[in-house]
């Protein structure tokens, strides 16, 4: 099973034909200018403020949409090591590098 299925558990669909992808089991509401300290989701997922423990907001939801978004383009997580305490070093330290698409054969469609 894919990190992506096993990561998104809800989808749904609206009427204007949109897909939303939800899953509010770890949902929690704070107070503008709070900030959470809980610890949870998919390694490869965390943002680099869970990690360090100061506190995070709803920015960390950005972070692991565009974590997924890398994902489904590349095919891997940017920060992906087999070994949790490395990749969670990456996810802290590490640039994001995008694969060379020479290198890679990777080709965009003339539609895009």
């Amino acid at each position: 099973m894919s990190l992506l299925v096993m990561m998104v558990r809800i989808i749904i669909f609206i009427s204007l034909g949109y897909l939303l992808v939800a899953d509010f089991g770890l949902a929690k509401f704070v107070k503008d200018g709070e900030l959470a300290n809980s610890f949870c989701g998919t390694a490869e997922y965390l943002a680099p403020e869970m990690l360090i423990g100061n506190g995070h907001d709803y920015t960390v939801d950005w972070w692991a949409l565009g974590i997924l978004i890398y994902e489904m383009i590349v095919g891997i997580p940017p920060f992906f090591h087999k070994n949790k305490h490395k990749m969670y070093h990456f996810i802290k330290e590490s640039k994001v590098n995008f694969p060379d698409p020479e290198r890679h054969k990777i080709t965009v469609s003339a539609d895009a």
